[in-house]
């Protein structure tokens, strides 16, 4: 979550990147050296993690969902005035400070959501007595005096109060400017309230790692449906506390209660997702089993305490613990960073290995499309290949997103020249030469010299 209690200053991992352009440019201009440039990978990851909430003693949401905006009428003299548009969708209720427009839009995304989260866990819908109840607040003050009152204090973020009865539990979220981090809490504390409507005493590494697992999942309106991405914003994180051996023991981490969590928590979420997304895709079938085996065993009565000790009973004998212990350091250790991606997409294309190259910087790109270094790679590739229109858009693309302007030109005019484009080879050798004349000057002069 980007908003929360407890912010973690995740480490950029920095890969220097140099770049050797290799190959010939033609059988004309065979003897231009071509450079090697330093283009940094590093990406910035932030992230913050919330305090579980607490379930509230008592409600003020009125039980009849029917009622819902006139039952907020009359919280008017404790927490300002609210006026609440009223929306359904098949499995919401969601009331609104924002209008009608934002009401049926929260509805028809956690609609979509619900499915995702459906195609997974296969909990049966009609088990639901009510809708699920949303609240939306126009902004943080409106929202920070209606949770005051309710539970004496606000959250830094989207938050789920959970009650015994669902037609009294909320899901409670407020208008931000940064549009990506409210999906992303959007889509944590909706998983949040779908679990706990169907298995309220999961432990809470399952819940809080599904959460952070589909943080990165977006409904799309054109389709009707949310598509999951995979969010790995805390794997840096987790191989950092892997490297220095600070990660929990799975003995222990297994059988975290909420408060010693809550006094690990810049340990316990990222562990969390990592063990969730390491139960998911492991190769291993018996890893797979484990993750399904534990929740059919998690029944609405169980204690948080009886449901935990289950799960960590199943752990212990299936697949076992000192295998589940291998098999999750394996695919931590198998994991790559995004930059850890680029360096061994560079470390292939020094061995002019450009098929398996190209496969390592287009995962590259998937895991980050707004940095510059993969596209320039895969242009390198592709004018190895004699693929000059695709060796085009790579460099351009590169260049949009801050490609140093002397390198990416550069490799556009040595582009045009061998696809016979003079005007144009003339026009990006001196942009480079302008850009970068100590570097680009003498090596574009070499080639502007052999255009006719």
């Amino acid at each position: 979550m980007k908003k929360a209690l407890v912010i973690l200053a995740i480490l950029a991992l920095i890969v220097p990147i140099y770049a050797q352009e290799t190959g010939d440019i033609d059988a004309a201009a065979s003897d231009v050296v071509e450079s090697a440039e330093t283009l940094d990978s590093s990406t910035d990851v932030a992230a913050e993690v919330e305090t579980p909430v607490e379930t509230p003693e008592e409600t003020m949401v009125a039980d009849d969902t029917s009622k819902a905006t006139d039952s907020t009428a009359s919280t008017e003299g404790a927490a300002s005035g609210y006026s609440f548009a009223n929306a359904q969708s098949q499995r919401y209720t969601v009331i609104s400070e924002l209008g009608q427009a934002d009401a049926e839009l929260i509805a028809k995304t956690l609609d979509a959501y619900f499915e995702l989260y459906t195609s997974y866990f296969h909990f049966d819908p009609a088990l639901l007595k009510a809708r699920l109840q949303v609240r939306s607040f126009a902004d943080k003050e409106s929202f920070d005096a209606y949770l005051t009152q309710i539970i004496g204090s606000s959250k830094d973020d989207f938050v789920y109060l959970h009650y015994p009865t669902l037609e009294k539990s909320e899901l409670l979220v407020y208008a931000k400017d940064d549009s990506e981090d409210y999906a992303l809490s959007l889509a944590h504390q909706a998983f949040v309230q779908y679990l706990k409507t169907f298995a309220p005493n999961a432990p809470l590494w399952l819940r809080e790692g599904f959460a952070v697992y589909f943080e990165e999942s977006r409904y799309d309106p054109a389709t009707g449906k949310a598509a999951y991405k995979e969010n790995l914003s805390w794997l840096e994180t987790v191989k950092t506390y892997r490297n220095e051996k600070s990660l929990l023991p799975l003995e222990s981490f297994l059988a975290l209660t909420v408060e010693e969590a809550k006094s690990k928590i810049d340990i316990f979420y990222p562990q969390s997702w990592a063990f969730v997304s390491f139960l998911l895709h492991s190769p291993s079938r018996e890893v797979n089993r484990l993750l399904w085996d534990s929740l059919s065993k998690i029944a609405p009565g169980l204690s948080p305490e009886d449901a935990q000790a289950k799960l960590f009973a199943l752990a212990s004998t299936w697949p076992g613990m000192d295998k589940l212990k291998d098999e999750f350091a394996s695919y931590l250790e198998a994991k790559k960073t995004f930059p850890e991606q680029v360096a061994y997409g560079i470390e292939l294309y020094n061995q002019k290995k450009l098929v398996d190259a190209a496969a390592a910087f287009n995962a590259a790109v998937a895991m980050n499309a707004a940095n510059h270094v993969p596209y320039y790679y895969l242009g390198l590739i592709a004018y190895a290949n004699k693929e000059y229109s695709v060796a085009e858009f790579n460099y351009k693309q590169s260049l949009s997103l801050g490609c140093e302007a002397g390198i990416g030109n550069y490799a556009l005019g040595v582009n045009s020249f061998v696809q016979g484009r003079p005007d144009d080879a003339r026009a990006y050798l001196n942009l480079a030469k302008q850009a970068s004349p100590e570097t680009y000057g003498p090596k574009a002069d070499e080639v502007l010299a052999r255009i006719k």
